[in-house]
Formats: structure tokens, sequence, C-alpha cells
């Protein structure tokens, strides 16, 4: 692949990663706020999902622009404030290079995005089944981003305790009992630092193979 290519690709998927957070966390705000319902809130993440799938499929060229538009506009704004101005930097290029994708291309890196954000809370809700508590698939959705944007925003150094600090806000205004929710978040970051090392032996055992034993045979013309 050539390295514009790759390293484009790289960059269209995290501005999708980052339209299904932005997305997904006006619902999220609503719901927490009990301004809506648990079934509204996702009916207004389906929604916009559908939508930018349809514009996607019409002009993926277009609608590329207008999300970086979006983000340097969201990025001026919260620029402004102190807190905030190191975190969020408005330095998105237009590039005449977003054309270089072909349109299904696109429309698949607009949909992993989302699958990932699914697999990141099918992740969360297995953990919360496997200790019992009672809380819903469609709480947990609501729930990520919101953990999500903290993380994002980092208002402590290198994000130190964020990711358990948001969970626990969100799992106690879920009404769940601070008891389950220190062991729900015990376990989460024992599975997720198992996870991490677990990734690491085998990328690091699937390199060694490639690279010394799985060797490619070179064909020798006579």
């Amino acid at each position: 692949m050539p390295v514009v290519t790759g390293t484009l690709t790289v960059f269209i998927e995290q501005l999708f990663d980052l339209l299904v957070l932005v997305l997904m966390l006006i619902p999220s705000l609503l719901f927490f706020l009990n301004i809506l319902s648990l079934k509204a809130s996702i009916v207004f993440i389906a929604i916009p999902i559908m939508l930018f799938s349809i514009l996607f499929l019409y002009n993926h060229t277009r609608m590329i622009e207008l999300i970086i538009l979006g983000y340097k506009f969201i990025f001026k704004v919260a620029s402004r404030f102190p807190f905030l101005k190191n975190k969020f930097q408005n330095d998105f290029t237009l590039s005449n290079n977003v054309t270089s994708l072909n349109r299904k291309t696109v429309i698949k890196l607009f949909f992993y995005s989302f699958l990932k954000e699914l697999s990141l809370v099918a992740r969360i809700f297995i953990v919360i089944l496997s200790l019992n508590m009672h809380v819903s698939f469609g709480a947990v959705l609501l729930a990520a981003p919101l953990v999500q944007t903290l993380i994002l925003i980092g208002f402590i150094p290198g994000a130190l305790g964020t990711l358990e600090a948001g969970w626990f806000g969100a799992l106690t205004l879920l009404g769940v009992d601070k008891a389950e929710i220190g062991i729900f978040l015990v376990v989460l970051r024992i599975l997720g630092e198992a996870a991490l090392i677990s990734v690491t032996i085998i990328g690091s055992l699937y390199y060694f193979i490639n690279k010394n034993i799985a060797k490619p045979t070179v064909a020798i013309n006579t």
C-alpha cells in the first residue's frame, strides 16, 4: 500500500471515530440529564447514523470535507477555554487527497468506526453481566461516549484514573451500588491490562515467526 494512501486511510478512520463519539454524545447527555428516555436516546443515535450513511453513499468526498470543517469549528470554540486550549488545536487541513480514497473504502471505514464502538460497549456489557449487575445494554451504550469524552479531554495529567472516574459517575447515575461499581472497576482494569499484554505477546510471536521461520521462498529461474 502506498504511504500516502495508508496515512490518509488512518486519518479518515480517526475522523470517523471522533464522528461516532460526537453523534452519540448529545443523546447520551440528554439521557443522563433525564431529558430523554433510554429508548428515545437510542433512536436519536440511530437516526444520524442512517442519515450519515445515506449522505456518504451520495457524496463521500463532500461529507468528509464538511466533517473536517465541523471539527475545525468545534476545536476553535473549545480552544477558547483555558483548560482545553492545549487539548484542542485547530490543525485540520483540507486536502484534495480525500478524493484518492474510493467510495467503497470510505463507506467501510465509516461502518468500521461504529463496529469498533459497539465492540467496546459489548466488552463493558459482558463484564457487567458476569458480575450480575442490573444495567441494560442500552444504558452502557449511552454511558460509553461520556466516559470516552472525559478520557479525550483528560483533565488529569496522563488521563490517570479518568476511565475509572467516568464509569463510577455513570454507573452511580444509573443507580448501581457503589460496592458493585468498585468490583466492576477492578475487574475492568485487570481485563484491560490482560488484553494489552496478550495482544503484545501474540503480535510479537507473529512477527518473530514470520520473520525467522515462515520466510518467503524465492523461486530461482533456471
